[in-house]
């Protein structure tokens, strides 16, 4: 049982830790968890899934695109902009949230549903013999890890699919200095992803 709990752990941490190999273009960090981006300007203008390509001090790049991602490859793409000014509100969300939030909290649900089965299983001694000798106990492990992996993909999912972020700016450049941090963290291409100082150093 802990060497299936050790191997799911590490599963996990495959899928939310895995990090592209660092690339540098221009000065800036490639980020492949940039986000999708809506866009509404202060005429009404609506700009609606774009890529989130990168910010400035004073305006946010965006791609129009039918591409659900982007990766550094991609050349030739129309690289819209705007200022700060124009910008009225604008929503940023992780590329397909439901389907990530439902495997990590699959993977986390079976897990779950296993160590509970372990936890609470405690049988006569007797039962216990008949069980390790027919192996029925592991189709039992198994069914408990599947009804938690189901809750878990439905939580995951839920959880994944609002997994947004909205800022108002309202073309004021103050609103827009407040957040632009947060959306330089959030564009594919940035100054947040470089790598930091190791504490030792």
């Amino acid at each position: 049982m802990k060497a299936i709990i050790i191997s799911t752990l590490f599963i996990l941490g495959f899928l939310t830790q895995a990090k592209a190999q660092l690339v540098i273009k221009d000065g800036l960090y490639f980020n492949k968890a940039g986000r999708q981006v809506w866009i509404v300007e202060t005429n009404g203008k609506k700009h609606q899934r774009a890529l989130l390509y990168k910010v400035s001090k004073d305006s946010l790049f965006f791609v129009e695109s039918n591409l659900k991602t982007l990766s550094p490859q991609y050349a030739d793409l129309e690289i819209k902009s705007l200022h700060y000014s124009d910008i009225d509100t604008l929503v940023t969300q992780k590329n397909r949230p439901g389907a990530k939030g439902a495997v990590i909290g699959g993977v986390i649900g079976f897990a779950a549903g296993m160590a509970i089965r372990a936890a609470t299983y405690d049988p006569d001694p007797i039962t216990k013999v008949v069980v390790i000798l027919t192996g029925g106990e592991s189709a039992h492990y198994f069914m408990s890890g599947l009804l938690g992996a189901s809750a878990g993909v439905a939580i995951g999912a839920g959880i994944g699919a609002i997994a947004k972020k909205k800022w108002v700016i309202g073309g004021n450049k103050e609103n827009f200095e407040k957040a632009l941090l947060l959306l330089d963290e959030r564009a594919y291409w940035n100054k947040s992803s470089r790598p930091r100082p190791s504490p030792n150093l």
